[in-house]
């Protein structure tokens, strides 16, 4: 109806309509009708980008440090683009479940005790197989004045494990453009990496390789996914960390971490930031990715980034951990790294433990990952600390991502795998060949080479001078110190600790004998006292679990408890003895494996 009140019949207002759209919109019609695509281009030096604007393209993010644009561009122009002496690449998509196996969320950090008999329970495996704990208490090194910057889903500054350390935020959205707001994780990804890298202590929490180091956090992939702009603007802006009103922060990190990928991705487009960074004197250190062999991720793929693959219990390459020959496509004529981009090369470069490792995340919480993500902030955290002993020394720039490169490959623990790079990532030899201290490595042999809990193992070491001091540790516990005895083996007991490979070190209180060896631990479960009765506790004690795993105690049909194990493997509890006949009863205990499920 119109405003006289007069009905217009639905036919003749349909032809109306028609006119008015006809007519009025023509052209607009056709511009709506129009796709477009997002491309990242690289450019020669002083390219004028009012070129791609005469084409229609618009101008959505410059990123002048590396020469490259996000332009929005319709369909039909992009061929023409190619044309014009530069490169374009799609804004591919860049996620964390390439680098994420299993993620999931243990409990408060509150509720883990202190442990006892001098054995930690606030700890990872993965920190102590490194050797980073004996770093901290032979070299004195701890992290203290380098800074990472994390690159990820963003923080939770104010987990008990990261509190104080973040020096720096930035959020960009997804053409790459910064967004004011406040720290905040937006998936718990970012806050597990992170205190991988930094978090905890050197004796009550042992969780983070660097703990004294600091971080700097980019938020660049809301969710858990981003696009390759907003990884651009991060690493940008960590060469030089701004406030998101562009306001300087007058620092730059020593090593950036980056727990994700672009599975099977050969693009040039991180090459020029890549090339920034180690022009820069900052070492990029990348997840190689969960897909298998014959594979990887980018920007873990890219030489001159330590690509980092991951390792289980057993020091052995993990079952989904990328690794392959790479011939890289389009190889660019000149490269800051080792003088030239070879034409053929191997990734991973490095391998460190991805298996189960613990980490904060967010709301005082813990969590336990598998996957090249937990890789790759062990290794940055090695990093940092090897760069920053090099920095003293008057290294800089490319010179020196490629002395802490070159430190950290030829002092990896070798394995004999397809996959593992030049071997298993060694923080006390890193450190120690930095610090330009004398190591001898001695040879370390464990009989049986399989126990179970408070079992005595021997311990034969050969290769260091009679009666010097030397101490041995297991699973990051020390359970002998005393002088050394030339062809007499050392008893120990198993401390607490989780299934399978468990490291050995022996070290001397200089620091200058070093070996290490594997024992294969087993789950084993202790009750007393045996003898009881209806409805009194008896104390249950299992080792050799899996870290965290659930698990559930019987006695006949009748389950005790449903509870899980500590962040060592273990678990120690008084239970009330059911209501039961007289007689002998079989207590057990099964631990449905968690590793299958996926967050």
């Amino acid at each position: 109806m119109d405003k006289a009140g007069i009905r217009i019949p639905p036919a003749i207002a349909i032809v109306l309509l028609a006119i008015y759209i006809t007519g009025g919109i023509a052209i607009p019609v056709t511009y709506a009708l129009q796709r477009y695509e997002e491309l990242i281009v690289v450019y020669p030096q002083g390219y004028d980008l009012e070129v791609l604007e005469s084409l229609g393209c618009g101008i959505e993010r410059v990123f002048k440090k590396f020469d490259m644009a996000l332009v929005s561009c319709p369909s039909t122009a992009s061929s023409m683009i190619r044309g014009l002496g530069v490169e374009a690449i799609p804004n591919f998509n860049v996620s964390l479940d390439t680098t994420v196996n299993v993620f999931r969320v243990y409990g408060s950090i509150r509720q883990v005790g202190a442990g006892e008999l001098g054995i930690p329970v606030a700890w990872s495996w993965a920190t102590s197989r490194v050797g980073a704990d004996i770093v901290w208490r032979y070299l004195g090194v701890t992290g203290y004045g380098a800074t990472i910057a994390i690159l990820d889903t963003g923080i939770d500054p104010t987990h008990p494990l990261l509190a104080g350390k973040l020096r720096g935020w930035i959020e960009f959205d997804r053409k790459g453009r910064a967004v004011c707001s406040s720290p905040r994780d937006t998936y718990g990804h970012g806050t597990w990496v992170a205190s991988i890298a930094v978090g905890g202590d050197t004796s009550n929490y042992i969780f983070g390789v660097a703990p004294q180091a600091d971080i700097l956090v980019a938020l660049v992939l809301p969710g858990g996914y981003g696009t390759a702009a907003q990884v651009l603007a991060g690493l940008e802006w960590s060469l030089e960390p701004y406030d998101c009103r562009g306001g300087k922060l007058g620092l730059k990190p020593d090593v950036v971490s980056m727990s994700f990928g672009a599975a099977a991705n050969y693009s040039n487009v991180f090459l020029q930031a890549i090339a920034r960074l180690i022009e820069g004197g900052i070492v990029p250190v990348a997840a190689i990715g969960n897909s298998g062999p014959h594979t990887t991720s980018n920007p873990g793929n890219i030489w001159g980034v330590v690509g980092v693959g991951a390792t289980d219990f057993d020091n052995g390459v993990a079952w989904f951990s990328s690794y392959e020959d790479i011939e890289w496509p389009e190889p660019p004529s000149t490269w800051p790294f080792k003088g030239r981009y070879p034409g053929v090369y191997r990734k991973p470069d490095i391998v460190a433990p991805g298996v189960d490792v613990v980490g904060a995340y967010p709301g005082e919480l813990l969590a336990i990952g598998s996957g090249t993500s937990a890789s790759t902030p062990i290794v940055a955290g090695v990093a940092a600390m090897v760069s920053r002993v090099l920095q003293s020394k008057g290294f800089s720039g490319s010179r020196l991502v490629e002395e802490v490169y070159n430190i950290l490959t030829s002092t990896a623990s070798p394995i004999d795998l397809p996959g593992s790079g030049s071997g298993l990532v060694n923080a006390f030899k890193a450190v120690s060949k930095a610090l330009e201290r004398r190591v001898d490595v001695v040879e370390v042999e464990i009989s049986p080479s399989t126990a179970t809990l408070w079992e005595e193992v021997n311990i034969g070491v050969r290769g260091i001078v009679e009666g010097v001091e030397i101490s041995v540790y297991m699973a990051g516990v020390e359970i002998y110190r005393g002088p050394y005895r030339s062809g007499t083996a050392i008893k120990v007991r198993v401390p607490p600790t989780h299934i399978g490979g468990n490291e050995v070190i022996v070290v001397d209180r200089g620091g200058m004998y070093y070996g290490e060896a594997l024992v294969s631990v087993y789950p084993s479960i202790y009750v007393a006292p045996r003898n009881t009765s209806i409805g009194k506790f008896i104390t249950v004690a299992l080792s050799g679990l899996g870290i965290g795993d659930l698990i559930a105690i019987y006695i006949e049909s009748n389950i005790l408890t449903l509870d899980m194990a500590n962040l060592r493997g273990s678990y120690l509890k008084q239970l009330s003895t059911p209501y039961l006949p007289q007689g002998r009863y079989c207590l057990l205990y099964t631990s449905p494996s968690p590793r299958d499920r996926t967050r």
